[in-house]
Parts: structure tokens; C-alpha cells; sequence
């Protein structure tokens, strides 16, 4: 389960991912108004979802 940051009925957020140098994925979770956000590691899902294949910035190669 993902508890959200700062939940009120007024509250929107972005939804989004990430992906670091090391390729490990985040789902990323921010609030608008005050701009706090949450990252949640979900692995190397690069690997798992085109395997044999790196992510180099943004671009997808062999």
C-alpha cells in the first residue's frame, strides 16, 4: 500500500517516475501546492521490461 503525502480532500497530486543513473525506477508522488513529494523504489524495471537493453538518457539502446 502507498500512503500519500499530506492526504486532504483538497489535495492534487503528480504522478510520475523516474529513473536514476543506476537504473532503478521511482513512482513519484508530488503534491502541488507545496510541492512535497514521495518516491518509492520499484527496481530495475528497465531490465525486466526490454532485457538485453539500457536506458541512456531517456532513449532506450542496445
Amino acid at each position: 500500500m502507498i500512503e500519500l503525502p499530506y492526504c486532504s480532500p483538497d489535495a492534487k497530486y503528480r504522478i510520475g517516475m523516474k529513473v536514476d543513473r543506476s537504473q532503478i525506477a521511482y513512482l513519484v508522488l508530488e503534491e502541488l501546492r507545496s510541492g512535497n513529494r514521495l518516491e518509492y523504489p520499484l527496481g530495475n524495471v528497465v531490465s525486466e521490461m526490454f532485457p538485453g537493453h539500457v536506458l541512456i538518457d531517456g532513449i532506450i539502446s542496445e
